[in-house]
């Protein structure tokens, strides 16, 4: 479904997967841009918090560098009141691919200073929408789909979410809605590399950016399993938050300093979407600000490799994931007592938002010292249980990883 990321993987100097931070694309997508944990950046999934002003975004870092920093957004997460488009000199919602494209063939060229250009592709969501690449995907999918003419013109999540299994009658037979909604998804997947190619196309044939570094890198992975029996949206799945990622390094860079092309050498490497913020200083030569995840270029061993993924829902309860290339762990906690329980005077009244009541709640368990984690799970590649052994290793590695970034926690097993 992507053979212009494929091609682009292909040659790409450092490629792997990157996890990401929250399976809501607007809290990955802050983490990416800050090089921060969900908890530190405070754009809480469900809570329609902005990020917060502490924050420092790669775009404010590069324009007081002197950079030219151009967003090109498609994604309403990225509108001025999520605060995520701070430090972009040149914002513009993209009409279509082709202006897209005419920006990035001529911008470089018009100025004298180095350029940084977000371009941001949107994703796949509901409400799924028939197109002609819905055929081209059902094509793809070899007939185990439904026929063209089955497919509606509109699938919305609430349709999918209320009955995924309900049949839905037509001129070729009958077939549920979760099979019709994985085509049109994955019709949409299509539209989407086509448009990536297109923009990589016009970076490649244009002389002006020849010394253009380039990195790719997704928010969040595949919302819907292959299966389709029943849609993953908002899970901890692996198939959600494990994205494809990409760098290509500018010639210039690539030819002249022989530890990029020592570190990249075509590898595959499993990091944090939080890793992005720093890959692209440190491709600006710009440096790292303490508290910032590393960059794809500082990955470790395959011992230490993992990365951590929070989801914090309006009703107080906090997730967790913790990533290995082989393994998973999931943890959770209670940040808020749900509504119905809490005493009338700590209900919230209107004026006090989620995002503000979850922040008072950690800086309280900060304050107390940490908190307690119920570790709920942790799973091998294939879905089975790990033993003890190896499930307290991984809870180390979580707790590593939050403590690492300010925050105290313990991971306790159920037995323990």
């Amino acid at each position: 479904m992507t053979p212009n990321l494929d091609r682009f993987l292909e040659s790409a100097d450092l490629k792997g997967l990157a996890i990401a931070a929250s399976p809501a694309p607007a809290s990955s997508l802050a983490t990416a841009l800050t090089g921060l944990p969900v908890w530190r950046h405070r754009a809480w999934d469900g809570a329609g918090a902005p990020i917060t002003e502490d924050a420092t975004l790669v775009a404010e870092t590069l324009e007081s560098a002197g950079y030219t920093t151009r967003l090109f957004r498609t994604s309403p997460w990225l509108e001025a009141t999520s605060g995520l488009a701070r430090g972009f000199t040149d914002v513009r919602t993209v009409h279509s691919t082709r202006s897209v494209v005419r920006a990035l063939s001529t911008g470089s060229s018009a100025t004298a200073t180095s350029t940084f250009s977000l371009v941001d592709l949107g994703e796949p969501v509901a409400p799924f929408e028939r197109s002609r690449a819905s055929y081209e995907a059902l094509q793809l999918l070899r007939g185990s789909e439904p026929q063209a003419s089955a497919l509606p013109e509109r699938l919305t999540l609430r349709e999918l979410q209320r009955d995924p299994e309900q049949e839905t009658s037509s001129g070729a037979g009958p077939t549920n809605r979760a099979r019709v909604a994985w085509v049109l998804y994955c019709g949409e997947v299509l539209q989407a590399d086509r448009r990536f190619g297109a923009i990589v196309a016009a970076l490649e044939d244009n002389d002006g950016v020849g010394d253009t570094s380039v990195v790719v890198m997704s928010t969040r992975g595949q919302i819907l399993p292959p299966s389709v029996r029943s849609p993953a949206i908002g899970e901890l799945a692996r198939s959600v938050l494990e994205v494809p990622f990409g760098v290509r390094l500018a010639a210039s860079r690539r030819a002249s300093e022989g530890r990029f092309a020592e570190e990249a050498g075509g590898e595959e490497t499993y990091v944090s979407i939080g890793s992005l913020a720093a890959t692209i200083l440190e491709l600006a030569d710009l440096e790292r600000p303490p508290g910032l995840l590393p960059s794809v270029f500082e990955h470790g061993s395959d011992e230490e490799r993992g990365a951590l993924t929070e989801r914090y829902s309006p009703e107080g309860q906090a997730d967790y994931s913790w990533l290995a290339p082989d393994a998973q762990l999931l943890a959770s906690e209670q940040l808020l007592v749900p509504r119905d329980r809490a005493p009338r005077r700590l209900r919230p009244d209107g004026r006090t938002s989620v995002g503000r009541q979850l922040e008072d709640a950690l800086r309280l368990l900060e304050m107390a010292g940490g908190s307690e984690l119920d570790v709920q799970g942790a799973l091998a590649l294939d879905g089975t249980a790990l033993d003890r052994s190896t499930a307290r290793g991984l809870v180390d590695q979580l707790e590593a990883a939050m403590l690492a970034s300010g925050r105290r926690v313990v991971g306790r097993l159920s037995a323990e």
